[in-house]
């Protein structure tokens, strides 16, 4: 990971950050001020822990709650650590995360319709809770 944030330009995460204080739950990677999280996956392919039954179910509750409380999780393979393949998720969080902060700070009007994003996005969430309520 040090390799990776050297690329990125970017601080090093705290590793093993415990993110819910009732739990003894932690992430393996995460940057706490950004809310964003990595865990590496060991035993894909030799039915590790993260793949059966109980640790699996044990893992989505982790991960559930990491979610509630705002945190988005990037998942990896040790592999793929290994072969950089986080860079680019990395990059992806970062540019996403630059575009709401933008768009949230300096609302400006959409061509087409005259709204703002912040406007739109409203009403983009508001459809989603609609849908959501419908299908529960």
């Amino acid at each position: 990971m040090d390799t990776i944030c050297k690329i990125l330009k970017i601080p090093k995460p705290q590793k093993e950050y415990r993110f819910e204080p009732t739990r003894r739950w932690r992430v393996d990677y995460c940057w706490p001020e950004w809310k964003l999280a990595i865990e590496i996956e060991g035993g894909v392919w030799s039915r590790g822990r993260h793949v059966r039954g109980g640790g699996f179910l044990k893992d989505m509750e982790k991960y559930n709650t990491l979610t509630i409380k705002g945190y988005h999780l990037l998942r990896f393979t040790p592999q793929e650590l290994q072969q950089g393949i986080p860079i680019s998720w990395i990059q992806a969080f970062m540019e996403m995360r630059k575009e709401v902060l933008t768009a949230y700070e300096n609302p400006t009007k959409s061509k087409e319709s005259g709204r703002s994003q912040n406007h739109e996005a409203k009403e983009e969430g508001e459809g989603k809770r609609k849908w959501c309520r419908a299908s529960s």
